[in-house]
């Protein structure tokens, strides 16, 4: 990273455009980083404002240049900061969703960089590089102090809290300081800092419960069709459902929870620079994070909150040493080090003790099962789980000058430990059991399809007859400890031909090693081998090591008229991805309920068991499933398995652009940038059922059921059911027009600003969606669930000039700096209301019969939901059959937010100084809706929430309503 701090000396001068290098980068300098305003003081934000940036604000979690959302390469000062279980940032992970669990304090960054089709040097992902600067200590000292406040009354009410309510608590405060300067004058130095955040903030969404309106509706249906009541549903619903969850009308989006999500962390870093001699100087860093969250996820219920504590780890020593009046090398060593665990809020419940069977003890899996009635909030979202994930990095670059070429050579090694129990990513993993009711299993399942039924009445009255769709439990220890080795070499050469042609030529090889262990607890799927094969036992590796990924590197820049005021530039590259490990192992969100990963199977040293029991009635204290769970019998079994053709996926993606500046002080960027995915990591159903099969009552002599018997393995393999198989021959495609306007002090006025038009296509946008027919991969192809067709995005930072009336106390050191970000919205996909398919995959589509957006007004008032599309324009289609709407096809809302911060300057004493900040946050109070509920039903179309409280950062996220932050900072 050495090249972009020289390049940012350079440009925080005066503007200047890049002659040599064809990457695509993104500098903030230590000003711009210090001053935006920036809600939750989350650095990973700032990515925001890099041209081709598709996503919501706030976490991090977006697409750049078409690349899937976890497909960055997140390091501090070059050092490892990927959670290698999601393949996303460590340090500043969200703690449960948006709001970081631990924080990089941005008093400690001298310089943030996002570099994207980068030279040779630059791998692991293809999304891209974002890299931070620490600032180091000097002969001066230097440091700040500082408190940043947060409350309800300075923020406007949320849109849909219910009319005449008082605001819900917003509670956040940073406070900490930072502190540099000399061990030993020109010669050792350090630099340390801390901060603190803690929160408190009211919920803001609302919520569908199954409310004693919607209960009486419901019975109803159960009265109409004499079909009785059952009492171990009753009970599980007056136990597993407070009273206060059940008061709202027979509508969607009848409940308003003002519980309150909490969370706090500590974070510290201390930095040393000691230079050996003139040649020689060594750099050591630790950053140390811990902190707690507690935060709904999946459910309003404040049973099923979330808890998730955190602790994170990342240290690095590094060694830059001049060799020779053209040579220099770089040698660093890392450690990165995460863990979380999860848990519901409250574990209390014993679903046996209240008759309802699931065989579960034990305290590791005490708490509520799963239970998903469509269309309402479940129960027992978060078992016990977490995983610790280690990663030791060692890197080296030589850098060689002579003549014309700008050489350097170099590699990686990454060794990665990662210890998982339960499901790492905390999602519900099946130990407690998923039970799912929808509506398919009374005599009144014709009336989904009748248009605009309110279908979760449906599957209420299924829930109430005790009358189970689908169900599975894991029996098992998931409990795992897993090894992945990487490594890269490179070399790359930037070759000026003449004052005008530039030319960079570059060579990167990558070795992504699949994932292992000595213990012959993880196994796979091959029909050709007797099914289940174990590794290190049957097979060597879970799927073959790729010795050949080669990735060439070719950019060019040229200077037509032969000065430095104009350049066209063009870059040509491949880009390996570096697969994740939670694709193997944590797949628990998948919608069929198949086996969580390859460490859910029944084969090895520790077999598990993930046992599928559908269409039948709850009967009291009764088991709901077998007690000895075995490959026998009529016994299904879920599998999870990796093809064995599995392959890194590579991204191809090329530029071309021209850069021109304007005057001193101002330049302009505009060009072309696409790039084309390959062997993109997918799951699908290799032993999908037949379509329509689970609407037969057919059962065979040994009690199989008919859909059972129309799977493609069952006449070799009966006692498999589902087996969800991660391939990578996903595929996808991205082009864009971006354009960049930037200034460097014209008139106090410092800024960026960009716009990107583009489109991005795919098949399946993450590995952990299934499509609707896994047999036609083909059929899913549409917009990427990260797809913005326009994006405008910047910010600017303003000097204003002192003025000659009034006393100077007043009159003189103010600023205004603004963060602005307007787009339009992600496309979503309409699917049906339950699995008319009958494949039991539960992701079938629904049907449009009439335009959606069709006398649809979207006026929000207070505490109701907002309709975004007339949800009578899809049905579910007729039983037996797939729906036919496209992937993708239609969109939700946009978004605009605009966040100006205002700075008044106080001098002390000689270098001491205060510094006052007001802080607005969505200035406008502009409602950024959050997705429209997606199902058919009486949620279809519907919004009850902002984005950022969608997101699970209410108030303090990204484009939340007005909100407005003080602060004072001391600065020295």
């Amino acid at each position: 990273m050495a090249q972009i701090e020289a390049n940012v000396q350079v440009s925080a001068a005066a503007v200047a455009v890049e002659t040599t290098s064809t990457t695509l980068t993104n500098v903030l300098s230590t000003r711009t980083v210090q001053d935006l305003p920036l809600n939750g003081r989350d650095f990973s934000q700032m990515l925001a404002l890099t041209p081709g940036f598709s996503g919501y604000e706030g976490g991090g979690a977006a697409s750049m240049n078409g690349s899937r959302s976890n497909q960055f390469n997140w390091q501090i000062e070059g050092t490892d900061n990927n959670d290698q279980w999601f393949n996303i940032k460590a340090v500043n992970q969200g703690g449960i969703n948006s709001i970081p669990g631990v924080l990089l304090p941005l008093d400690s960054v001298e310089e943030y960089s996002v570099q994207t089709q980068a030279s040779a040097e630059t791998g692991r992902n293809p999304g891209g590089a974002v890299n931070l600067i620490i600032k180091s200590g000097t002969n001066q000292p230097r440091g700040s102090a500082y408190y940043y406040n947060r409350n309800e009354a300075l923020a406007a009410l949320s849109p849909f809290a219910p009319t005449d309510s008082p605001k819900n608590k917003l509670r956040n405060e940073h406070y900490g300081f930072s502190l540099g300067g000399p061990i030993e004058r020109d010669k050792t130095f350090f630099f340390t800092t801390y901060e603190h955040q803690n929160f408190v903030i009211g919920n803001q969404a609302l919520a569908t419960m199954p409310s004693a309106a919607y209960q009486a509706a419901a019975m109803q249906l159960l009265q109409q069709y004499s079909v009785p009541v059952n009492s171990v549903s009753l009970t599980l619903l007056n136990t597993l459902w407070p009273a206060d969850t059940l008061t709202g009308a027979a509508s969607s989006n009848n409940y308003f929870n003002p519980t309150p999500q909490t969370g706090y962390s500590h974070n510290f870093l201390v930095k040393v620079d000691h230079s050996l001699n003139n040649d020689h100087r060594l750099s050591f860093r630790a950053f140390f994070g811990r902190g707690s969250q507690t935060a709904p996820v999946g459910s309003l219920i404040s049973d099923y909150f979330q808890v998730g504590p955190m602790r994170v780890q990342n240290y690095s020593a590094v060694h830059n040493a001049v060799l020779g009046s053209s040579l220099t090398n770089q040698l660093l060593v890392g450690v990165n080090y995460f863990n979380q665990t999860f848990s519901d809020a409250n574990s209390s419940f014993d679903p046996v003790r209240l008759g309802f069977n699931t065989g579960v003890s034990g305290a590791d899996l005490a708490g509520a099962p799963f239970l998903s009635i469509t269309g309402f909030d479940p129960t027992g979202v978060s078992p016990n789980s977490g995983r610790t994930d280690v990663i030791t990095h060692v890197s080296d670059a030589l850098s060689y000058t002579k003549g014309k070429h700008e050489m350097r050579f170099g590699g990686e090694i990454r060794r990665v430990g990662i210890e998982e129990f339960g499901a790492g990513g905390g999602n519900n993993d099946g130990g407690r059991g998923n039970f799912f009711f929808n509506g398919t299993q009374g005599p009144w399942s014709g009336l989904l399809s009748v248009t605009g039924y309110d279908t979760n009445i449906a599957a209420l009255a299924d829930f109430l007859a005790g009358s189970v769709y689908q169900s599975t439990i894991l029996s098992g220890d998931v409990r795992r400890h897993v090894d992945q080795n990487l490594a890269n070499l490179f070399a790359q050469d930037s070759w000026r031909l003449n004052r005008q042609l530039n030319i960079n030529l570059g060579l990167r090889w990558d070795f992504e090693g699949p994932m292992h262990d000595g213990r012959q607890d993880l196994s796979t799927f091959d029909p050709n081998r007797g099914g289940l094969v174990v590794v290190g036992r049957d097979i060597e590796d879970l799927y073959p090591r790729s010795w050949k990924n080669f990735s060439p590197r070719l950019g060019f820049t040229y200077q037509p008229n032969g000065r430095d005021d104009l350049v066209v530039r063009g870059g040509l590259g491949l880009f390996y991805d570096t697969p994740s490990i939670s694709p193997f192992l944590d797949q628990a969100s998948l919608a069929n309920n198949g086996a969580i990963g390859v460490e859910a199977n029944p084969a090895g040293s520790k077999p598990v068991y993930q046992i599928t029991r559908n269409g039948y009635t709850i009967v009291p204290s009764q088991p709901i499933f077998p007690a000895n769970i075995s490959l026998s019998g009529n016994n299904v079994i879920n599998l999870f398995s990796v093809s064995p053709d599995f392959k890194p996926a590579y991204v191809t993606s090329y530029n071309v652009n021209v850069e021109k500046t304007l005057g001193r002080n101002a330049i302009v960027q505009i060009g072309y940038v696409g790039s084309k995915g390959r062997r993109l990591n997918i799951v699908r159903n290799i032993n999908q059922a037949a379509i329509g099969s689970g609407f037969v009552n057919r059962p065979d002599a040994a009690g199989f059921t008919y859909q059972q018997q129309t799977r493609p393995f069952f006449q070799q393999f009966p006692n498999f059911g589902v087996i969800d198989e991660l391939e990578s021959i996903g595929i996808s495609s991205y082009n864009s027009l971006q354009a960049t306007v930037r200034t460097r002090n014209w008139r106090g006025v410092i800024s960026q600003f960009s716009y990107t038009l583009a489109h991005n296509m795919d098949e399946v946008s993450n590995a952990t969606t299934l499509p609707q027919d896994s047999n036609n991969l083909l059929g899913e192809y549409g917009s990427a669930g990260s797809d913005i067709r326009h994006h405008f995005g910047g910010y600017l930072l303003y000097d204003v000039p002192a003025s000659s009336h009034g006393p100077a106390w007043l009159s003189h050191g103010w600023q205004l700096n603004t963060n602005i970000s307007v787009r339009t919205g992600f496309p979503f996909t309409v699917r049906a209301s339950s699995d008319t398919s009958g494949t039991g995959e539960n992701t079938t589509r629904a049907v449009q019969v009439a335009d959606p957006f069709d006398g649809v007004d979207h006026t929000v008032t207070a505490g109701q939901s907002v309709p975004w599309i007339n949800r009578t324009a899809f049905v579910n289609p007729t039983s037996g059959s797939y729906g036919t709407v496209a992937r993708n096809s239609v969109y939700g809302p946009g978004y605009a937010s605009v966040d100006l911060s205002v700075f008044k300057a106080i001098p002390l004493q000689n270098q001491l100084r205060a510094q006052l900040r007001l802080e607005m946050f969505n200035i406008f109070n502009r409602v950024n809706l959050a997705q429209p509920g997606s199902r058919v039903g009486g949620g279809l179309g519907r919004i009850g929430d902002t984005i950022g409280d969608s997101r699970g950062s209410p108030g303090i996220g990204p484009g939340e309503p007005f909100n407005m932050q003080l602060a004072l900072k001391i600065l020295f």
